[in-house]
């Protein structure tokens, strides 16, 4: 009998699949408006003045990056879907890359923004 942390209690558990979902649902809502100021931005650029600004590129990169960040719900949800509750180090390190790079990327956005607007 293999009485471990790990093997206990494997499953499906509402408690763990209910926040999985809720996440994934708000990233579905958040992709896709991320996804359409991209779309608007890249398609648009030269139709506006306004779209071919720079502001408009950062704003357009800035979802991009969102968009990586808010893909890292979706390993939640399978994760909890199939029923794991724990997995190794290494392999949640490589699930949640593109959402670090998403992340600390429009971070390190808005501090240099934030940086910028200080001289003015």
């Amino acid at each position: 009998m293999n009485t471990s942390i790990i093997n206990q209690n494997e499953g499906i558990i509402f408690e763990y699949i209910f926040p999985a979902i809720i996440f994934s649902f708000a990233s579905i809502i958040g992709i896709s408006l991320n996804f359409s100021v991209c779309y608007i931005s890249f398609k648009y650029r030269k139709q506006y003045s306004t779209l071919s600004s720079n502001t408009a590129f950062l704003l357009s990169i800035n979802s991009f990056f969102e968009i990586l960040h808010q893909t890292g719900n979706f390993f939640h949800l399978l994760i909890t879907a199939t029923g794991i509750h724990f997995i190794q180090f290494k392999f949640a390190i490589l699930f949640q890359i593109q959402s670090f790079i998403g992340y600390y990327t429009s971070v390190l956005m808005f501090t240099i923004l934030k940086e910028y607007l200080k001289l003015f």
